[in-house]
């Protein structure tokens, strides 16, 4: 068996051997953690070009002591130069919640964080822009054309439907929504009047803010409120019921 130096650290240990002609192992001792003083990836790589006739590296990690993600790290960078210089990279000695994390690391490719991305041409961008609006307008047609037949079978009577999830959705938009509606409307009628006031005082015309409050939220910002506050509470609810569903 052919060994060389260890080099030691006062926090880690790393031990490159040769158990055969082909293999090197790598002996991890010590605290491998964040804040300790480790050997870099570079004494590996060192001995892989010193012995040309390297096809594995194997690990031997029975006196490890503790570990974090600064293992993973210097782990990630042998495997990339295993890769490299197409050398097994065997994990087997490795402790199994270390082999998860590699396995974890490794299994969605890298991909480059910027892309020098070619500028299209006008008649590649215009042929383009076609498809994706008859892509488009395909969609809308298909999805009208559903609504349509759906509507169709309703009308005729044949639609199948749930009558308790329908009576729920109907609560939920109901007499669910109704605490909420009446706050923001008695807000929204408190600031008009607040506003109105102050505009009226200049007229002598106080006694008119509620007549101003009162007609304009029972014809105008209720009926707006209202619709708008259904929409981002009962809309925002159906979206991530359906959300769910996929």
């Amino acid at each position: 068996m052919d060994a060389t130096t260890p080099v030691t650290h006062p926090h880690g240990t790393l031990d490159v051997t040769r158990p055969t002609a082909d293999t090197l192992c790598v002996r991890l001792s010590g605290q491998w953690t964040i804040r300790a003083a480790l050997p870099s990836a570079a004494e590996v790589q060192a001995q892989c070009e010193a012995s040309p006739r390297v096809r594995r590296l194997s690990f031997e990690a029975s006196d490890l002591a503790g570990w974090d993600s600064a293992l993973i790290t210097f782990l990630l960078k042998l495997q990339e130069l295993c890769d490299q210089r197409q050398i097994t990279f065997d994990q087997t000695g490795l402790p199994h919640g270390v082999q998860r994390l590699l396995a974890l690391a490794t299994a969605v490719p890298e991909h480059e964080a910027r892309r020098e991305e070619k500028q299209a041409s006008l008649l590649v961008w215009l042929g383009q822009s076609i498809l994706d609006l008859a892509k488009a307008t395909r969609a809308l047609l298909t999805f009208l054309g559903q609504v349509a037949l759906a509507f169709g079978q309703f009308i005729r009577g044949r639609a199948r439907l749930r009558a308790a999830d329908l009576w729920l959705i109907v609560q939920a938009n109901g007499a669910q929504a109704l605490p909420i509606v009446s706050l923001i409307s008695f807000l929204v009628g408190l600031i008009l009047a607040f506003v109105g006031a102050n505009q009226l005082r200049q007229f002598g015309a106080q006694i008119y803010v509620a007549n101003l409050v009162g007609l304009s939220m029972a014809r105008e910002m209720g009926a707006m409120m209202t619709g708008i506050i259904m929409a981002g509470r009962t809309g925002a609810a159906f979206a991530a019921q359906l959300g769910t569903m996929w």
